[in-house]
């Protein structure tokens, strides 16, 4: 089993899924959407390594459902830059 294959087959999987939206990071790929489309896209690609000969497959999710107010991937990296871009205007007046 060649780690590209995987590679390229979840790369397939997730450029092109319809009811969800991705981002990629050092660590991993945020998948965000209804649980129900995640679900069906996690069994897609869990079956991967199976599919090309793997006998034994560990896999992390996280799952992190947000209930009390809407937001996207990339909305706490956007308030902790604005936090850190205001500081240091702040601190650039008081200097």
């Amino acid at each position: 089993m060649s780690g590209r294959f995987t590679l390229e087959s979840v790369a397939g999987i997730v450029w092109n899924m319809q009811n969800a939206t991705f981002k990629l990071n050092d660590m991993g790929t945020l998948i965000e959407g209804k649980i129900t489309d995640l679900f069906a896209i996690l069994e897609k690609i869990y079956e991967i390594p199976f599919d090309q000969g793997a006998v034994r497959v560990v896999t992390h999710i996280t799952i992190d459902d947000r209930r009390d107010k809407d937001i996207k991937i990339g909305d706490k990296t956007a308030s902790v830059t604005a936090r850190i871009n205001d500081f240091n205007d702040e601190k650039t007046v008081f200097t």
